[in-house]
């Protein structure tokens, strides 16, 4: 990126608009996105002593205002972040903490407990008012599943050991594995779009762990299925009524998510392209990274908008 660009950004916070340059606006933007976690956030700096109609911007902020983060070049934008004011803490700058879509679930859901829960079943129950994507059979038995005092997120959280997570897509309550069929492929060359990074390779055959699905039956039988070391680091499942087939498979995919080929390190780039986290990263490297070329996984994605500049800097995982 050789040309000069002019930074360009669009703030919406409840019925507050900041549309300006980093002079007048904000001080600085970041977003965090991650396929191990069901929340996106947004952290927003904003100037505390920036008035509007003879009132301080902070007067206009509170907790559950609906937030929109459009971030660009040129007057170009693109909405980097949707979400809700979590926290608002009056330092200077006036640092404004959110989060996605998710905030809505973090209330409490009436109790209930399902002897047979499907993936939909859950889902409907704990958030009734959105709509549902399914990466994977909305149909998938989820055994027995006891929900009391418990918020939609902690409900949510239970889906982590079958290896599922929920996060949120353009409104749509999304269900599936960390890496869903839904992503995009991005080129990064290491010669003219990358900034810096911090890669090293990683080999599955380095990383020792067994991973162990256990399941207990309402009888007191227990079943319990492995896959991995034998002598490695034990990480630990435990269910309810599930066959030795379906904690066989949960313990596989499992596994996975802890040892593959690839690299670890993060590579940072501009704020274009908009890499997603779950999304591909086609590295062209330099003559002195050949050992990084390839297409990998990305597993989180930090964007930072601020005085330094525009930036995207991407976790990478398993090569593809």
């Amino acid at each position: 990126m050789s040309n000069v660009y002019t930074l360009s950004s669009r703030i919406v916070i409840g019925k507050l608009e900041i549309r300006s340059d980093l002079n007048t606006g904000i001080n600085k933007v970041v977003i965090r996105k991650s396929v191990e976690k069901n929340t996106d956030t947004a952290t927003l700096y904003i100037p505390r002593a920036l008035m509007l109609k003879d009132r301080l911007i902070e007067q206009y902020i509170k907790e559950g205002d609906k937030v929109q983060v459009w971030l660009g070049y040129d007057g170009r934008l693109q909405k980097e972040f949707e979400g809700y004011v979590k926290s608002v803490a009056t330092g200077y700058p006036l640092k404004i903490e959110c989060e996605d879509e998710m905030y809505k679930l973090k209330t409490a859901v009436a109790d209930r407990s399902f002897e047979k829960a499907t993936l939909k079943d859950l889902l409907n129950h704990v958030a009734p008012a959105y709509s549902k994507q399914y990466f994977v059979d909305e149909n998938t038995s989820l055994g027995s599943i006891a929900l009391k005092n418990a918020t939609g997120v902690q409900a949510l959280d239970k889906l982590r050991d079958y290896g599922l997570l929920t996060y949120f897509r353009d409104g749509k309550l999304c269900v599936g594995f960390r890496y869903s069929a839904s992503f995009k492929t991005y080129v990064y060359d290491m010669r003219y779009n990358v900034r810096k990074h911090s890669l090293k390779l990683k080999k599955a055959r380095d990383t020792k762990i067994l991973v162990k699905a256990i399941s207990n039956s309402r009888t007191g039988k227990k079943v319990i299925a492995t896959a991995g070391d034998k002598d490695g680091a034990v990480r630990t499942l435990n269910f309810l009524d599930k066959s030795k087939v379906e904690l066989q498979k949960i313990a596989e995919q499992e596994l996975a998510n802890w040892k593959f080929d690839g690299v670890e390190g993060t590579v940072t780039g501009f704020g274009y392209p908009l890499v997603q986290a779950g999304d591909q990263v086609a590295l062209i490297p330099s003559s002195s990274y050949q050992e990084f070329e390839g297409t990998f996984t990305v597993q989180e994605v930090e964007t930072e908008f601020s005085t330094s500049g525009f930036s995207r800097k991407c976790k990478l995982g398993f090569k593809v």
